[in-house]
């Protein structure tokens, strides 16, 4: 493994775009309705308008390495289900290697970090990560309301709740997503492919529960 994921914020932009360096408390209506929606703006135009021949650097060996990992742990499973020895210890494998991975790449990171004298704040706030917390939360309480009690009012109690749930979650994984290091690249990924699946099921769900 030669390269590393980048995790650093992009280049710095005109003040007048910045949110407030300090956040306000937590429970504060500032936090919510003002510096959120600023970090959350100043980063999404920081992600659009960033150079694309500068784009982060990322592991190609990590997608090989986790789907090698993973048809070791689903192939030695079911054997292992049944008591099977030889199953246990391929299953145990392949889910261990994933693991070993990822806390090798948070290790890795938090390293660099403290090497570097640097800390996890609102500037590497990653709007993506917000948003598929925010669509799994509704989509959670969705399906729990609409599908198996088969109510609308249900349904629509469970969606907010899920969407709170969703926002608290997303604002705390949003900021903090980058400890994973070089796996953190590839947790975005699958989250933005998770969020589209997630808006096209939601839909589905909403058509046959409303109608």
């Amino acid at each position: 493994m030669t390269a590393a994921y980048k995790t650093d914020s992009p280049q710095q932009e005109p003040s007048v775009l910045l949110p407030p360096a300090q956040p306000p408390p937590f429970l504060s209506t500032a936090f919510h309705f003002s510096f959120l929606p600023k970090v959350f703006l100043y980063r999404y135009r920081q992600y659009r308008n960033r150079d694309r021949n500068a784009r982060e650097h990322f592991l190609i060996e990590v997608p090989l390495i986790i789907v090698v990992c993973a048809v070791l742990a689903a192939a030695g499973f079911p054997s292992a289900v049944k008591g099977s020895v030889v199953g246990i210890i391929i299953s145990v494998a392949g889910a261990g290697g994933i693991v070993a991975l990822v806390v090798g790449a948070v290790i890795s990171e938090y390293l660099r970090r403290v090497e570097q004298g640097r800390k996890y704040t609102y500037a590497d706030f990653v709007p993506s990560i917000f948003v598929f917390c925010l669509v799994l939360g509704f989509s959670a309480g969705l399906l729990t309301g609409g599908v198996i009690y088969k109510s609308r009012q249900i349904a629509l109690i469970f969606g907010l709740a899920g969407l709170l749930a969703g926002y608290a979650a997303g604002i705390f994984a949003g900021r903090w997503i980058h400890c994973l290091g070089f796996m953190a690249i590839w947790f975005i990924y699958l989250a933005n492919l998770a969020t589209l699946l997630m808006l096209i099921d939601d839909g589905i769900t909403i058509f046959l529960v409303f109608k």
